[in-house]
């Protein structure tokens, strides 16, 4: 059931132009988010622990997160991507895990304080497709996210995550 969205960059809703992102928007949102991250994410009723670091692509409004987390008895790592892209006007996530989980968040508004958009994916075998995405920053050293969605079986699938800051 990985699927951190390592969740990455997991961008906030806040100041954005209406459905329009701006590459300082994402690089704002990079800046605010790199470092290193304890997390707790629950899918269901699964909570599972983890860790996440960001860092940032000199010279780029992009981010290369790792991360990886553990239910107790399984542990995922992954990997992901994320920037601004220029000609669709968008701040793109692309994440994978080891046990075959992926996402592609597609933020639609964003800020240094937040972001909101759409994500498909699938997690713990399961895909989903257009669910909506919702992170901030609560503090300078928290950040909560939320997803609401549905399976493609049209199961109801939500998610949460909430991050506390080990380092910059």
């Amino acid at each position: 059931m990985r699927f951190t969205i390592a969740i990455l960059l997991s961008l906030l809703a806040s100041t954005a132009f209406a459905g329009e992102v701006t590459e300082a928007d994402a690089l704002a949102w990079i800046n605010q988010i790199q470092g290193k991250w304890t997390t707790k994410m629950t899918v269901g009723e699964k909570v599972l622990e983890g860790k996440f670091t960001l860092r940032k692509v000199k010279g780029a409004a992009t981010g290369i997160g790792r991360f990886s987390d553990s239910d107790g008895s399984t542990t995922s790592n992954g990997a992901e991507i994320g920037g601004w892209q220029a000609d669709r006007k968008v701040c793109q996530i692309n994440g994978y895990v080891s046990n075959g989980d992926w996402y592609e968040l597609k933020y639609t508004k964003l800020s240094a304080d937040g972001g909101t958009g759409t994500i498909t994916g699938m997690v713990a075998g399961k895909s989903y497709s257009n669910a909506n995405f919702e992170i901030k920053v609560t503090d300078k050293n928290h950040i909560v996210w939320r997803l609401d969605g549905k399976t493609e079986d049209s199961q109801p699938l939500k998610a949460s995550s909430e991050w506390t800051r080990e380092t910059e």
